[in-house]
């Protein structure tokens, strides 16, 4: 399976997203329920867990453990019927390429 172009997809949309803390706020201003795979610590993230419509999963920072732990964090996200999952890109070095492409393929 992991070799087609979609092989796992929630029925929650996920979007990648490089300016998370701004689409979630959108998101929830317009009273949509979030799902968010968090690999930033800033104040902005820290701020937007405060609200009940977003559920701010936070993710390994070691690119082999985030991969581990992706589908089942998905599928947990997914059973909470949210509106939408948003995942921080990773970042864009070889080491993440495996966690970008399964992402990818999940949106």
């Amino acid at each position: 399976p992991g070799l087609r172009a979609r092989h796992y997809c929630p029925k929650t949309s996920l979007e990648l997203s490089t300016n998370a803390p701004q689409r979630i706020a959108a998101l929830l201003a317009g009273g949509k329920r979030v799902g968010w795979l968090v690999l930033q610590d800033d104040a902005a993230a820290r701020g937007l867990g405060a609200s009940k419509d977003l559920v701010a999963v936070p993710m390994p920072h070691d690119p082999a453990a985030y991969a581990r732990h992706l589908y089942a964090t998905l599928h947990a996200l997914d059973q909470r019927h949210l509106d939408r999952i948003i995942a921080d890109n990773p970042p864009d070095d070889d080491a993440w390429q495996a966690v970008r492409d399964r992402l990818v393929r999940a949106s």
